[in-house]
């Protein structure tokens, strides 16, 4: 039998040498497997990872932390209450995380883990404190300093953990936001929150379009946005546009139309037009008081050119079957009579044309329509209707444009037109103007 002479005369010259490689490459690999692995092995299987690592403090934090935060694989869900245990049981926990503690005394999970053990609320407030200041990514500790302060009134470092965990969490804003939206209910708290606000976190948008979904005030999405009007970051055109859909589901159409016209934009707010953007001078906002463009298959609408110094609505048809699609605007006229003005040309091909129509919102029919667009029109071409709006139920209007199919066979179209200089006037001496509502409509 060959003989490893190499491996022989080692082990023969160097025997003690070769034994303590040997048990500190043991050791390494252990180190390894205790410090690497085992806290993923705590994760499955609590009590084996316990047994083989019980001094390591990343096992015996991640065991007690899955004993107090069972949910804590959902983030969302981690920063609930815990559940309710026993008070020895809570004990042994501390005890062992008291222990655990002592060999990594700056380990913020561990802090953590104390202030949600704690029996009282000062020893609480000092562990969380602590695991806050010694990293951000503690957003249970975060969280719990958030509602401490707030129920204390030190709203300005309240914002701070709100800002804190919405920044390393972005997904938790459904269980931050209802916090905030306390704050901007409430006077006082809600100064804080519009400085907050005006500094533009990365998260403020996502706050001002969520927040309609959970207010109970309808005024204080206003409010904040009022407050950030003048700022080198005013509210978003989808906030102010979803904070608009929530006024309309609530149905305070008077409301809807005061918080539109107080945020608009100063060059925004020179139009008086009973009909918004008649003209299209300015791109769509997306309010439902300036023009709500919905294309539809085969039928794409936009804002065109229509000469070198105006611009005009388009719509352009098909071939073939085209989809239901509409250009609207809901406006707000007083009781009264009044005449729809504009001019259009194009060329349409099919059995019917697009109509306008003006209608009080929430009722059946229309108050008054155009003529259709049909065939070949080149040159602009005035069209004008008249209509009344009644003094009973019909607080707010909407003007839209859409093809004038009854059938399946009339959505068959083709072409293109357009429609510029869109007014609606008042008819007679005694006619009423237009009025731009108060707040008196918002609960």
């Amino acid at each position: 039998m060959r003989r490893i002479v190499g491996l022989d005369s080692v082990f023969e010259r160097r025997p003690l040498r070769v034994v303590a490689l040997g048990a500190l490459g043991a050791a390494l690999a252990w180190a390894i497997v205790t410090t690497n692995i085992m806290p993923h092995v705590a994760e499955r299987a609590p009590g084996v990872a316990l047994l083989l690592a019980s001094d390591n403090p990343n096992v015996v934090f991640g065991v007690v932390d899955r004993k107090i935060n069972p949910d804590s694989a959902s983030e969302s869900a981690a920063i609930l209450a815990p559940p309710a245990m026993s008070r020895s049981a809570r004990d042994r926990l501390r005890r062992r995380a008291q222990n655990a503690l002592l060999r990594s005394p700056l380990d913020a999970r561990g802090l953590r883990i104390l202030g949600q053990l704690a029996p009282e609320e000062p020893a609480a407030a000092d562990f969380m404190e602590l695991a806050a200041r010694h990293s951000l990514n503690e957003y249970r500790a975060h969280h719990w300093l958030l509602q401490k302060r707030l129920s204390e009134g030190r709203y300005a470092e309240a914002l701070l953990s709100a800002d804190i965990v919405l920044r390393t969490r972005p997904q938790l804003m459904p269980f931050i936001a209802p916090y905030l939206e306390r704050m901007a209910e409430d006077r006082t708290a809600s100064i804080a929150l519009e400085r907050m606000l005006a500094r533009n976190p990365p998260w403020r948008e996502r706050f001002l379009t969520h927040l309609p979904s959970i207010v109970s005030d309808v005024r204080a999405p206003l409010r904040l946005m009022l407050a950030l009007k003048n700022t080198a970051h005013p509210a978003g055109a989808e906030s102010q546009r979803r904070y608009f859909e929530f006024l309309f589901e609530r149905r305070v159409y008077d409301f809807a139309y005061y918080a539109w016209r107080q945020l608009l934009s100063p060059e925004r707010a020179q139009n008086e037009a009973t009909l918004y953007n008649g003209d299209f001078a300015f791109p769509p906002s997306g309010s439902p008081f300036d023009w709500l463009l919905r294309s539809g298959a085969g039928a794409r609408i936009d804002i065109a050119s229509a000469s070198e110094d105006s611009r005009a609505l388009r719509i352009d048809y098909g071939p073939g079957r085209v989809a239901p699609h509409v250009a609207m605007q809901f406006i707000k006229l007083p009781a009264g009579a009044y005449r729809m003005v504009g001019r259009y040309r194009g060329e349409i091909a099919g059995r019917r044309g697009p109509r306008w129509r003006v209608a009080c919102v929430n009722a059946n029919g229309s108050i008054g329509e155009s003529e259709m667009g049909m065939g070949r029109i080149r040159d602009w071409r005035h069209f004008e209707f008249e209509f009344i709006v009644p003094d009973k139920d019909c607080g707010m209007q909407s003007a839209r444009l859409e093809l004038d199919a009854r059938s399946p066979s009339e959505w068959i179209v083709a072409g293109e037109i357009s429609y510029a200089d869109l007014k609606i006037e008042p008819i007679g001496e005694g006619a009423p103007s237009a009025t731009v509502g108060g707040p008196s409509g918002a609960q």
